[in-house]
């Protein structure tokens, strides 16, 4: 449908009157001509005036600086050593996630692994081949 379509397009008697009534529940009150100046007055002033770089930037700075406050008052973590922490601390965990010890790791990867197609076995088994030689 065209924007020249829509306005042509006739609006029913209720549509008329519920446009009426929030039109005069949002129209302003009308000023009297000395507010309707001094309002002007007020109006340019505050143009002319501009805003301040101070309104948006001390915002920034203190978000700035309480980020560098926590940043510096929080110690930081090791997120290997916590996982495998967290991991290997209890023998049920352990049987849930066997690739977290390194030895179960290195003795499912052996020629008679299946689930590894011959060409990664091969790299599997040259591998372990050289982290067994001192």
């Amino acid at each position: 449908m065209k924007r020249d379509d829509e306005r042509e397009r006739e609006l029913s008697a209720e549509d008329a009157r519920l446009i009426a009534a929030i039109d005069a529940g949002m129209r302003p009150a009308l000023m009297s001509p000395t507010r309707r100046a001094a309002f002007r007055a007020a109006l340019d002033a505050r143009i002319e005036r501009g805003s301040s770089p101070w309104r948006w930037l001390a915002p920034a700075c203190a978000a700035t600086a309480a980020a560098a406050v926590a940043l510096w008052l929080v110690p930081p973590v090791e997120p290997e050593a916590v996982q495998v922490a967290l991991v290997r601390s209890t023998p049920e965990a352990a049987a849930r996630y066997p690739f977290s010890d390194d030895d179960a790791v290195s003795a499912e990867l052996t020629a008679s692994s299946s689930y590894l197609p011959d060409d990664y076995r091969a790299l599997a088994l040259l591998i372990e081949s050289e982290a067994g030689e001192p």
